[in-house]
């Protein structure tokens, strides 16, 4: 593992936008982090969409997430695959992260992916709309859209003390009455209990430790540029005041406790998800478990997030 990296202040906010977006390329080329799980992600909106009725409804996407827009063209794309084609309209909510510390949150200030992402929805003959808040309370919903929330490694950096931020926000998340909600999030052990500094601290370098011995088996060059940033970015993990203690078990039981039911994933979003991860180092693993409703992603053996599916 490089150790360069900790002390380095390169981070995605203070990048060239253009290093910014190389860099995001060739992380997805070389890890499956994060694509696996926008890869299964989209195949669960899908799966959803081809549960509604067949009415032309429009689909409406709450985009709580990291992916900077590099989700969405693969998906705009399998859109227009389907036998009835793309909704007529597609809009995306993407909320912004307020706090700024985290990992993989926030881009550059110049960066904006959006005018590219409607050009291009705009070549496929997709209707799609864009916009941006600060808190997904203030969002708009319509009777006549499907709206489906796709959350990852965002909820995770919420408190569960008093007041309990993930509970809160999982309760207003309900409230939408979305037809789906994805959630991805870190695994990094669980506790019940608020912790100490030191044993929070432990589990953001184990964290830590995951995401930089992967990459530097993705990125061959020791010193380059795109893993300096990559590395960079990981390791606000350590200044972030955001807890990281709560694994699937927590997880499931905060969501039923909403009033949310785990969905099995569909065939097709699995074996897509296992051709994907395919492409990658051999030591990293997708791990099906409790009746397909949850999926693991594991480097050597440890986990290191899971995607879920919630009606």
């Amino acid at each position: 593992i490089s150790t360069s990296s900790v002390s380095s202040s390169v981070t995605f906010a203070s990048a060239e936008v253009k290093m910014f977006q190389k860099t995001l390329l060739k992380f997805y080329e070389v890890s499956p982090w994060f694509a696996l799980p926008n890869n299964m992600s989209n195949s669960a909106i899908l799966q959803i969409l081809a549960q509604e009725t067949r009415d032309k409804k429009d689909l409406h996407i709450l985009d709580i997430g990291v992916s900077h827009g590099m989700q969405w063209p693969t998906f705009l794309e399998a859109l227009c695959s389907r036998p009835e084609g793309p909704p007529p309209r597609v809009r995306i909510t993407v909320v912004s992260d307020l706090t700024g510390d985290i990992p993989f949150s926030v881009g550059p200030p110049a960066y904006n992916y959006g005018s590219q992402l409607i050009g291009f929805a705009r070549s496929l003959n997709i209707n799609l709309y864009i916009s941006v808040l600060d808190k997904f309370q203030l969002i708009d919903t319509s009777p006549h859209e499907t709206l489906i929330v796709c959350a990852q490694f965002r909820l995770n950096q919420l408190k569960h003390s008093i007041p309990d931020e993930k509970s809160e926000a999982l309760i207003a998340l309900r409230s939408l009455k979305p037809k789906g909600v994805v959630l991805c999030e870190n695994i990094n052990g669980e506790c019940t209990s608020r912790e100490d500094f030191a044993a929070g601290f432990s589990r953001k370098l184990e964290y830590l430790w995951k995401f930089l011995d992967s990459t530097s088996s993705g990125f061959k060059e020791e010193n380059s540029e795109e893993r300096t940033l990559m590395e960079g970015e990981a390791t606000k993990v350590l200044m972030s005041s955001g807890e990281m203690n709560e694994g699937k078990d927590i997880w499931y039981e905060r969501m039923r406790a909403t009033g949310f039911a785990e969905e099995a994933f569909g065939e097709d979003a699995i074996g897509g998800a296992k051709s994907l991860l395919r492409k990658y180092d051999s030591n990293w693993e997708i791990r099906m478990e409790d009746g397909d409703t949850f999926a693991g992603l594991l480097w050597k053996g440890e986990a290191v997030s899971f995607c879920s599916l919630w009606k």
